[in-house]
């Protein structure tokens, strides 16, 4: 294997410290006073750390001239080559970098993501993996108290819960169970392993037991299956490995268990064996529409994608016929891999892929070779990295939490390889560094503010529009479309406040810009044809509403509604042909009924 590219002594304790900073950070920050207080904070904050790392580790190499790249690291700049292209090409550019509302996948997250990788990589070696289980191991003991407290209804935060009240600072329940059942393995890890000596390592596995049992109890208060999932994952890791250090044949015993439970798991997802009724349950049975709605997007544009994070405005078009929950939308694939092939096509999937099997193979094949506390060691944060990997194929890229799976994989990449040492350290590099970090950070900060702007103004404007006088609000609302020419969402909210106002004229006219920015947009479009049938102007709502059709070409509720324009207009064969579709479609629902009656009345 050829040498992995490592900063000098100085420059990786740097790169590290900012590393585990930025993924404590990333999880634990929310900000209430936004929109969105839980995805922007954390793409705010891991865009700065991801910023300095750049600079930190960029001027190192620059300045001792390590240009000896691995495999890992070209391949995760071969992914963040992926992410630019696919951006680049993206239908709305906007979306493509900064990501969809609510979610922040977009190019400027994933390049983070891979510049933490790669600080991970050329920072971290065997000897200091257990910095990551401490921090791992704290945070969980912190997360899991706070999702007790949250199941209490005593939260910190007034939160707008849609799912449950336990979401820690991941804003969703199967978030907070993913997190904490990883921080499980991190607790299991200083069960097995404790720092130490005497009366410490008693003390340690004392902690790690209380820590396992807050976090076992708020797993269980999220309702979300997880958590134990990733517990038992990494469980099932470390007995394998202690069991195969006390004798080979145990360890075949213990690897012959796992197997069968593994299959157990395969067999509950096709709901057969003892475990279906736990897993085969209907937030599963909704992602496979979710799963077949972007495989279907793939085959239609499998090169570059349909625009990163993207996947909600073109769900409606790609989703199945018969789903589980009628005329439901989703906004991401609810699986990793699927939403990059679906989003990003193969030019962002491949070389994700090929990362991920690089750090697969380097780190199961150093948990073989290795022996004795290095084993547990490597063997703990392989499970971690493959606990998240799990997570990922059934969940989205919650930043909180991906960001765990870029620095355990860099980090067991870097501890893996055979061929490693410390680089070379460079006073330049030491001088340069902080100066071009805070150069770098101050453009990151310069580059995702106006979002952050963007979405306090739109919670000022739902907390405090009752306060204000109609010029104050109309003043606030216009601010919000023109703060960001390029921010469609902020468009389609200056949209949703004008028709609140009862100014239908405004309400168009920054739909209208909404829409030639993005014509699939699907608020763009109900909230046009909504503005025009209250002021009675049903032919114009109708081109918005036949617009919905070719984009969310199951929803039966806009065909109703149009169904109703038709009918207002006098075009009868026009409201028939589309009362009939909807009977098609959905001959036994409430729709098609109330279609079948507006054509008799």
């Amino acid at each position: 294997m050829k040498k992995l590219a490592q900063l000098g002594e100085v420059e990786a304790k740097q790169s590290r410290r900012l590393v585990l900073a930025a993924g404590t950070l990333t999880t634990l920050l929310v900000w209430s006073t936004l929109d969105d207080p839980i995805n922007i904070p954390k793409m705010f904050l891991l865009s700065i750390f991801a910023a300095w790392l750049l600079a930190t580790v960029g001027s190192s190499f620059l300045a001792t001239r390590n240009f000896g790249f691995n495999l890992g690291q070209i391949c995760v700049g071969l992914f963040a080559l992926g992410i630019l292209v696919a951006a680049m090409v993206s239908d709305l550019r906007y979306t493509a970098f900064y990501g969809a509302p609510q979610r922040h996948l977009g190019a400027f997250s994933y390049w983070s993501l891979a510049v933490v990788a790669f600080a991970s990589m050329a920072s971290f070696t065997l000897n200091t993996l257990t910095q990551i289980r401490s921090l791992l191991f704290y945070l969980g003991i912190a997360m899991g108290l706070y999702a007790l407290v949250q199941s209490t209804g005593h939260d910190l935060f007034s939160w707008v819960l849609l799912y449950g009240p336990v979401v820690g600072t991941l804003g969703n329940p199967d978030f907070a169970s993913g997190l904490l059942g990883v921080t499980t393995i991190a607790a299991l890890w200083v069960v097995v392993n404790p720092q130490g000596s005497g009366a410490r390592r008693i003390q340690m596995r004392v902690l790690a037991g209380f820590g396992l049992v807050v976090e076992l109890l708020a797993i269980k208060k999220t309702g979300s299956i997880q958590g134990f999932a990733a517990f038992a994952l990494g469980l099932t890791s470390l007995v394998i490995i202690l069991a195969w250090q006390k004798r080979k044949y145990f360890g075949y015993i213990a690897l012959g268990v796992a197997a069968v439970g593994v299959l157990g798991v395969v067999a509950g997802l096709l709901n057969k064996g003892p475990f279906a009724a736990r897993i085969y349950q209907s937030t599963l049975l909704n992602r496979l529409d979710y799963w077949k709605a972007a495989w279907s997007a793939f085959k239609a544009h499998p090169l570059f994608g349909i625009g990163l994070d993207r996947f909600g405005e073109y769900y409606g078009q790609y989703a199945p016929q018969i789903q589980v929950v009628e005329n439901q939308g989703t906004d991401n694939a609810h699986n990793v891999f699927l939403q990059l092939l679906a989003t990003g096509g193969l030019v962002v999937v491949l070389p994700y892929l090929l990362l991920l099997g690089v750090i697969f193979w380097a780190g199961l094949r150093a948990v073989i070779r290795s022996k004795g506390n290095n084993q547990i060691h490597l063997g703990a944060l392989f499970a971690i990295w493959l606990a998240l990997l799990a997570i990922s194929t059934i969940s989205i890229d919650n930043l909180g939490i991906a960001i765990w799976l870029w620095i355990a994989g860099g980090a067991l990449y870097a501890a893996s390889a055979k061929n490693v040492g410390a680089g070379k350290n460079s006073q330049s590099a030491t001088l340069i560094a902080p100066i071009a970090g805070l150069v770098f950070s101050v453009i990151a900060l310069v580059v995702i503010f106006p979002v952050w702007k963007t979405s306090a103004l739109v919670f000022d404007l739902q907390r405090n529009r009752g306060a204000l006088s109609e010029p104050d609000l109309k003043a606030k609302v216009d601010q919000l479309a023109t703060i960001n020419s390029s921010n469609v969402q902020a468009l389609i909210n200056a949209t949703d406040f004008a028709l609140q106002l009862d100014d239908k004229p405004l309400a168009l006219s920054y739909a209208k810009k909404a829409l030639a920015l993005d014509p699939r947009s699907y608020y763009g479009n109900y909230l046009s044809a909504l503005a025009n049938e209250m002021q009675g102007k049903f032919a114009e709502a109708i081109a918005f509403r036949v617009q919905i059709t070719q984009t969310d070409i199951w929803n039966t509720n806009n065909m109703l509604e149009l169904t109703k324009d038709y009918v207002k207009v006098k075009d009868l064969s026009s409201a028939k042909a589309m009362a009939s579709k909807i009977a098609t479609l959905k001959p036994e629902s409430d729709n098609a009924k109330a279609a079948l009656a507006l054509l008799n009345g």
